[in-house]
């Protein structure tokens, strides 16, 4: 059987594309490689589903996409929307439920290995695996045609869930560029030994420097591990990090205002009075009350040493100014980020300068279409990323089956 649409991922943006187009009238198939559906969805937003941010663009479309589907959302801080269940094996649910109702068919255990392009449209070449779930296709068959092709492959952020960057390589194959690609919305490493400061969390403005120059800034409470940083906040500034051959991880700097409620002088305002009460001599007790302990023993080794305030040069003065200088500003050198497993998307990818954005077409190859992570977009934390997926699958939906939309159908 020759379909109108095959659809090539049942992730996020997979289901979104195929229950659209399906939901308007084209035959559609659903290749994904997993034995189930959705099965990043599920990890999404420690499992409640961060479906999208209420200041993505097209809000209300998404919106309208769940509640046909007969999803309701809510909104919480920092504009974060979720189903109102709090559930994301609701959001896999209604996807799969409108999937049969609009008579798509899905095949699951079907890992693409090729897509290749001819006169009547797309042939797209797979193999099933032993875990393959339901699906009509016997073990023999290894190929479907299709007017029209939309990879949903994801990228290869979390390679657990499936996502090991397939789709790049048909990307090339039909004539696409793909960008640069590296693990992002993940912790950082430092130089630095952090494994006395394990276990501490501090809310913090943290400042991503390169070359001693400030690029970007956010906030949040960041998360000290034995490897490094992490945080929501830090996860953001993950996205600034770009390597290329005059840039090296040893360019960039994370510097942490581990006290932001307080202004560089109202802080040493305060540490002189404590440092006048304590008789001039000061050590991490200083900082105690302010940080959490950890930090305060960090802080004053870095500021005093194993010697003292009453060692420095320009004595307490001094002191008080580089201890104050040094919460506002405490800098760790980033030596890495963690890898694809512990990232929650993928920077790079298909360039969206050969993509149609209202359509999700290529500009390249006429029927091919693209949406989800495949695409080199990466947004913040708080629900940007899955919003992507989510308006760029119903995007290609709607484009693909339109009758005429692109040649070969």
């Amino acid at each position: 059987m020759r379909y109108d649409i095959c659809v090539i991922g049942a992730g996020a943006s997979g289901l979104a594309c195929a229950v659209t187009a399906a939901g308007r009238g084209a035959s559609v198939i659903v290749l994904e490689k997993n034995d189930s559906p959705g099965k990043k969805i599920f990890a999404t937003g420690n499992g409640r589903c961060n479906i999208m941010n209420s200041e993505c663009p097209e809000t209300e479309r998404v919106k309208f996409f769940f509640r046909e589907l007969g999803l309701e959302m809510k909104e919480e801080a920092y504009g974060r929307m979720y189903p109102m269940s709090e559930q994301a094996s609701d959001v896999v649910f209604v996807l799969e439920k409108a999937l049969e109702a609009r008579g798509a068919k899905l095949v699951t255990g079907a890992a693409v290995t090729g897509v290749s392009r001819n006169a009547d449209g797309f042939i797209v070449e797979f193999e099933r695996t032993a875990s393959a779930g339901t699906g009509s296709f016997s073990k023999r068959e290894d190929a479907v045609t299709a007017g029209k092709v939309v990879i949903c492959a994801g990228g290869k952020a979390g390679p657990m869930y499936g996502s090991t960057g397939d789709g790049y390589r048909w990307a090339r194959a039909l004539g696409h560029n793909v960008g640069r690609l590296a693990p992002a919305l993940t912790g950082i490493e430092t130089e630095e030994d952090m494994k006395d400061l394990a276990g501490v969390r501090a809310a913090c403005n943290a400042a991503l420097l390169k070359r001693g120059e400030k690029i970007v800034v956010t906030d949040g409470r960041v998360q000290f591990t034995d490897y490094g940083l992490s945080g929501i906040c830090i996860f953001d500034l993950t996205r600034y990090i770009i390597l290329d051959n005059e840039t090296d991880f040893a360019d960039y700097e994370v510097a942490l205002d581990i006290v932001p409620d307080m202004t560089e002088e109202e802080l040493a305002e305060l540490l002189g009075m404590r440092l006048e009460a304590a008789g001039g001599h000061a050590d991490e007790d200083l900082f105690r009350t302010i940080v959490p302990e950890k930090l305060a023993r960090k802080a004053a080794e870095r500021v005093f040493g194993a010697n003292g305030p009453e060692e420095l040069s320009g004595g307490a003065e001094s002191a008080v100014l580089l201890a104050a200088a040094e919460l506002k500003s405490m800098k760790f050198r980033v030596s890495g980020t963690r890898g694809w497993k512990m990232a929650q998307v993928t920077r790079g990818g298909v360039s969206l300068d050969e993509i149609d954005e209202e359509t999700m077409q290529s500009m390249i190859c006429p029927g091919l279409y693209f949406a989800g992570e495949i695409t080199d977009f990466d947004g913040p934390c708080g629900g940007y990323n899955l919003y992507n997926a989510w308006i760029t699958g119903i995007k290609a939906g709607e484009a693909a089956s339109r009758s005429g939309e692109a040649a070969g159908v």
